[in-house]
């Protein structure tokens, strides 16, 4: 449930970002290291290659569109390299 919300929001925001580009492929998943937050997503990763920008940049830009789309749903929504964004 979580996961799709999360997917959705994602989404949402690419669109915003990248409209020229077709969405990639991408997951939302339980990190690794629970230190990172409960779920993470790699979605700036595919979307910076197809868009030919830096993940990083990409990513960053998504948080801060998820920060005010996902009110309420996040405790914290933060970028990490090499493009991640957790949550």
């Amino acid at each position: 449930m979580w996961r799709d919300k999360i997917s959705e929001l994602v989404v949402a925001a690419v669109r915003e970002i990248e409209r020229d580009v077709s969405l990639p492929v991408f997951s939302v998943t339980a990190p690794e290291d629970p230190r990172h937050g409960d779920y993470a997503t790699n979605a700036a990763l595919p979307l910076a290659k197809a868009a030919r920008r830096n993940p990083v940049d990409v990513a960053a830009a998504v948080a801060e569109r998820l920060k005010a789309s996902g009110a309420g749903l996040f405790t914290g929504v933060a970028v990490a390299a090499p493009g991640f964004i957790n949550f």
